[in-house]
């Protein structure tokens, strides 16, 4: 984290969750973009059209666009919260000293000669119950919203 810290450092971000969140953004961007504009481009054009005739751009991208790629919309959310739930190198890099997440508690956990199995093991149990939650119940949107066509009616 040397790079890293030398260009955030003279910010004085380091250790922030401000800076936590824009590294975030920063690493989904790529694959939000890829799905988004995947998904914004399968609106017609004729609707967009007739839709900035009434409504201004953001107008068109609130009510004709988004509400069109909801599902690309709940997919992004759902693999963005999963990828940021289980992040713990973003949290070893970029929270400082005093910052803890689940993640790292159970990799304190893990020392050099005795690791304590049980706690690592229950531990991992529950802090994976929420994203498996939002995988399961988000399951047929996350799919429709990146494969488009690929789910049965």
């Amino acid at each position: 984290a040397g790079r890293l810290y030398d260009v955030v450092s003279p910010l004085h971000g380091y250790g922030t969750a401000v800076l936590l969140g824009v590294v975030h953004v920063g690493f989904g961007l790529p694959f939000v973009v890829l799905v988004l504009r995947n998904a914004f481009g399968a609106v017609p054009a004729d609707r967009v059209r007739r839709a900035r005739l009434r409504l201004s751009e953001l107008g068109v991208l609130v009510r004709v666009v988004a509400p069109a790629a909801r599902r690309a919309l709940v997919a992004v959310a759902a693999i963005e919260f999963v990828l940021v739930w289980n992040d713990v190198v973003v949290a070893l890099l970029f929270g400082g000293p005093g910052f803890s997440s689940v993640g790292l508690g159970l990799f304190g956990q893990s020392r050099q000669f005795v690791t304590n199995a049980n706690v690592v093991a229950a531990g991992a149990v529950v802090i994976s119950v929420i994203p498996l939650l939002v995988v399961l119940v988000l399951q047929r949107s996350i799919v429709a919203g990146l494969v488009p066509g690929a789910e049965r009616r």
